[in-house]
């Protein structure tokens, strides 16, 4: 159930045509490497030196910059005819110390990974520093002394430190009338910058830029960090198209931004043709995946831009090609930060060729997928969601499969906020949660501040508000913060609160950091919201006053969860109060409408509101697993996501060994349809514990409470309506399929021979032609979902007319051959000339655009007879309201 097809890598290399000379030059570093090692108390031979009972501190000399880049790219092109050319430097030695750029870097030994954390090796613990010439001269800039001006592929490493204006030690290819493809990996701005200018001259057709997106954020361009993928792709076109400090970048056909080894954006403008394509990681948000690998690492961008080139120079410059080679890149540079510069007992170095050879490691990157989606147009960006996009027949049968087998399985191409055991696909909510944790894990990771947190977190009852917050703070500092809460609408004075305050400090006072939920903070105390007034001073200074004595509170996340107000618009009543009083005082005065507005954002004030959201620093709405309103389609798959949680931890026995959960589709059918929980989250929950599912190894009908139980928390006529309903529809599964078969025989007659195969009748059909039909009529109830339609039986009634509109059948129209080609492509069939029984192959395998008017009018016929064959079995369609 992807949305778009992941870019695949084809494991047979393309042949090269003859030769391929490669220049690599640019800035070079000499990287120092500090290696500290405790001290060694004792050993075998009995010589104890002194020096040895101290720290020892090991100092290893890299060649970085340019040099690391042109080894990683020999390492990458290892075994093809591609001859890479760089500067003749065997060693740091032969650049002069009083010239050249060196850094400073010490390594500590991390675990592997998250999963392997007895496997450790050496990766950056942090970074010291620079040094360079003491008088303020050009830097050292290498020498090519195998220039070859008809080079095919010029990689150039523009760090900003003196290559970009010494046009001297330029590579022939860039000077002459050749026109290489040129790769310019920079963290440079490209203000009076020569070589800018000249490669922007000569070589802009051929020219792909390569900028880390954390440098554009340094110099000032406001592209949003860690929110979503989403978000990040619409600031970036926003700024790409109007800020001038891009517009350079406009000037190149080729751009290409990194977003750590989590993600990437390519950007293409072919004559004012532009076309941008978002590459990203489902599973982990931007600067994430030192989670599963702590530490940090070195030559990142050179193990990206190495692979990248590798890829171009064998298979060309296309778009195809591009994209393919951007997610082997990112695959690439996230395999050399996993194994790092090695193991303890090894020669501590960068990995060697099998960072590039992908296949040698596909178990590793099996655990960190890359997805290719293409970026809107700009004016949509504000709404894009990646989820919307799939290309499939519903959500609902998207929330089936999410249910039965998990996100991972089933939406591995779609961005999701994975927060310890909460899990969301909605991108309004990954927002809104990932800022929550930014401003926890700033917090807890700022030493001096001392006064609260305050966050709020708004939602309909049973929405999930506590669950949601405090899985989020987990990931944020896991194991770091102890939970607590207070419902002041049980308060009955202002002292209840000040003995909060004192258990709160308490357990500062223990060495803790607490995460205290204060609900229902949004309730009356004499008189609306009257609890604000008394956490103004607690929030803002860190100080609460019992009787004489002010305490201060220290370091604490204090979480406001609303209990009236579903959302925090609701709760601010839109802010700006003033401007509002005096529009509405000034036009308004007859209007109840506005009387009322005016009334309540001024209770607002004088419960001191707007004081009370100006100490917040964060909020999120939380949508819960009900429909908020016509526009949310996606509460299906909240509501799916969480009934897995809610499953995996209640009923772990019905998971199979394949991590499939066995449920009754009916069951199944029910949970996700259902057109409210009535308690939200708790209802959902209560439901599963209120069925007898203890040792079972599925889900049945049969352990579901009694009805009257079900009405506590949905209604239960509806439920169970949802649940007999499967088992009934599968009960005439095959009289539906007899049904249909018998209407095509009547279409065709006269058009086919009356000994034709499909002509027979249903008893005489061949088994692969009954199945087909079964399995048409396993699709009626998907198509139905996909137009907002389901089946329902008749009880003594008369089946209600209803005729598709024909976008509904165009939908319906397209599902269905969508899934006949899903099924031909299982049974062996492919695209080609009408086939027999040696030759599988049929001319309708393609996308529905290429399909041919007659053909797409028998799927659109398919269809359009569904209630016609439903009505004939007392069953009809019915739309859901």
């Amino acid at each position: 159930m992807e949305s778009r097809k992941g870019v695949k890598i084809n494991k047979k290399k393309t042949e090269v045509n003859g030769l391929k000379n490669i220049i690599v030059t640019g800035d070079v570093s000499i990287d120092f490497l500090e290696v500290s090692t405790p001290p060694v108390i004792s050993n075998e031979t009995g010589n104890n030196y002194n020096w040895n009972t101290y720290t020892r501190t090991k100092h290893l000399k890299k060649l970085g910059g340019a040099m690391l880049l042109a080894e990683f790219l020999r390492s990458a092109t290892k075994g093809l005819p591609i001859n890479v050319i760089a500067p003749n430097i065997l060693n740091a030695e032969e650049i002069p110390p009083d010239r050249g750029i060196h850094s400073f870097i010490s390594l500590k030994e991390y675990p592997y990974s998250f999963k392997s954390k007895e496997k450790r090796v050496y990766r950056v613990n942090g970074y010291k520093g620079f040094d360079g010439p003491d008088d303020n001269s050009l830097p050292y800039c290498p020498v090519l002394k195998d220039d070859d001006k008809q080079a095919d592929i010029v990689v150039l490493n523009d760090a900003g430190n003196g290559f970009n204006s010494n046009e001297e030690v330029w590579p022939k290819a860039l000077q002459g009338g050749n026109k290489p493809l040129v790769l310019l990996k920079t963290n440079n701005f490209t203000e009076n910058n020569l070589l800018w200018e000249k490669l922007v001259k000569n070589h802009a057709d051929n020219l792909i830029v390569v900028i880390d997106a954390n440098q554009l954020r340094k110099e000032g361009v406001k592209i949003s960090r860690c929110l979503s993928w989403e978000r990040t792709a619409r600031d970036f076109v926003w700024q790409i198209a109007f800020n001038v400090k891009l517009v350079n970048f406009s000037k190149c056909n080729y751009l290409i931004v990194r977003f750590g080894v989590e993600g990437a954006i390519l950007y293409v403008n072919h004559c004012g043709a532009v076309n941008s394509w978002l590459f990203f990681d489902p599973k982990l948000r931007e600067d994430a995946f030192s989670d599963e690998c702590p530490g940090k690492m070195l030559g990142i961008g050179s193990a990206f831009v190495a692979a990248l080139t590798a890829e171009i120079a064998l298979n060309g410059l296309e778009n195809e090609v591009l994209i393919k080679g951007i997610r082997q890149a990112l695959l690439s540079a996230r395999l050399l930060w996993r194994f790092g510069f090695g193991k303890k007992d090894e020669e501590i170095g960068y990995p060697d060729s099998k960072i590039f050879n992908i296949f040698e490691n596909e178990s590793i990157i099996a655990d960190t997928p890359i997805t290719c989606t293409p970026i809107p147009e700009a004016a949509d960006l504000d709404f894009w969601c990646i989820i919307n996009d799939l290309k499939q027949t519903s959500l609902k049968e998207i929330a089936y499969e999410l249910v039965k087998k998990g996100a991972e399985q089933t939406l591995s191409s779609v961005p999701m906020g994975i927060f310890s055991k909460l899990v969301t696909f909605d991108r309004t909510e990954i927002e809104g949660f990932q800022s929550i944790r930014n401003l926890i894990k700033e917090y807890l990771d700022s030493p001096n501040i001392n006064h609260p947190l305050s966050i709020a977190v708004f939602g309909s009852p049973g929405s999930g508000k506590s669950f949601g917050i405090t899985q989020v703070a987990e990931s944020a500092a896991p194991g770091e913060l102890k939970r607590m809460e207070f419902n002041l609408s049980q308060f009955e004075s202002a002292k209840d609160l000040v003995r909060a305050f004192h258990r709160v400090r308490d357990v500062i006072l223990m060495g803790k950091t607490p995460i205290v939920f204060f609900d229902e903070f949004d309730s009356n105390f004499n008189g609306e919201l009257g609890w604000l007034k008394y956490f103004l001073v607690p929030m803002q200074e860190g100080k609460f006053k019992d009787g004489d004595t002010i305490h201060p509170i220290g370091k604490a996340v204090f979480v406001f969860a609303g209990g009236t107000c579903s959302t925090f618009s609701a709760f601010s009543r839109d802010g700006d109060l003033t401007r509002m009083v005096l529009e509405n005082n000034e036009g308004n005065e007859n209007s109840f409408q506005s009387k009322r507005e005016t009334k309540d954002k001024e209770y607002f004030r004088m419960a001191k509101g707007p004081d009370f959201v100006s100490r917040l620093r964060g909020y999120v709405n939380i949508k819960g697993p009900n429909q908020l309103n016509e526009e949310d389609k996606l509460y299906i798959i909240r509501r799916a996501s969480t009934l897995r949680v809610l499953l995996e931890e209640n009923a772990e026995n019905i998971k199979d060994s394949k991590g499939e959960l066995q449920i009754d589709p009916g069951v199944l059918r029910a949970m996700i349809n259902i057109s409210e929980y009535k308690h939200g989250l708790r209802s959902m929950s209560a439901i599963i514990e209120m069925s007898v599912l203890a040792g079972r190894k599925s889900f049945e009908q049969a352990t579901l409470p009694s009805p009257e139980q079900l009405e506590l928390h949905v209604n239960a006529d509806d439920f169970m309506r949802l649940v007999m309903g499967e088992v009934l529809f599968r009960g005439i599964r095959e009289a539906l399929a007899i049904a249909t078969h018998e209407k095509y025989r009547q279409e065709q007659e006269g058009e086919k021979p009356f000994n034709h195969p499909s002509m027979a009748p249903w008893q005489e059909l061949n088994e692969e032609h009954k199945e087909s039909y079964l399995q048409q009529v396993d699709r009626i109830p998907v198509e139905l979902a996909a137009i907002d339609c389901e089946i329902v039986p008749l009880v003594n009634r008369r089946p209600n007319s209803i005729t598709f509109g024909p976008d509904e059948i165009e939908v319906m129209a397209q599902i269905e051959h969508e899934y006949w080609v899903k099924g031909k492509e299982k049974d062996g069939c492919r695209f080609g000339a009408p086939g027999n029984d040696n030759k599988k192959t049929h001319p309708d395998m393609v996308e529905w655009n290429e399909l041919s008017p007659g053909s797409q009018d028998i799927n659109r016929n398919i269809v359009k007879n569904i209630p016609e064959y439903l009505s004939s079995l007392r069953f009809e369609v019915r739309r859901i309201k």
